[in-house]
């Protein structure tokens, strides 16, 4: 009878043991999931929208702040690699554009 007992008690231990992963286990599925439906939904607007320190420029071109840098990089459809195309320092990129103002006056 304590055999009995005893064998009913573990299974009812591993029983609620299951339980509990399977409950945590369903918990983190539908959480990645919600994640990329989110990604999903945000998939078609513009990198402004995804990245607060991005910017979209023409041709495929689009930069990225990083620190006190600025990261322009390319996008190739075709071969779907993207390239560095240019890093310069956030100061740099002013007194270029400041001459540029300059020559025109």
């Amino acid at each position: 009878m304590e055999n009995a007992e005893l064998e009913l008690r573990r299974i009812r231990v591993i029983l609620l043991l299951i339980g509990i992963v399977v409950l945590f286990g369903s918990c983190a599925i539908s959480n990645i999931e919600s994640r990329q439906e989110s990604w999903n939904n945000h998939s078609h607007e513009n990198a402004e929208g995804i990245l607060p320190s991005s910017a979209e420029l023409k041709n495929n071109h689009f930069a990225v702040v990083k620190d006190d840098e600025v990261h322009v990089y390319r996008f190739d459809e075709k071969e779907g690699e993207l390239t560095l195309v240019t890093k310069k320092y956030i100061d740099e990129w002013d007194e270029e554009y400041d001459d540029g103002l300059d020559d025109e006056e």
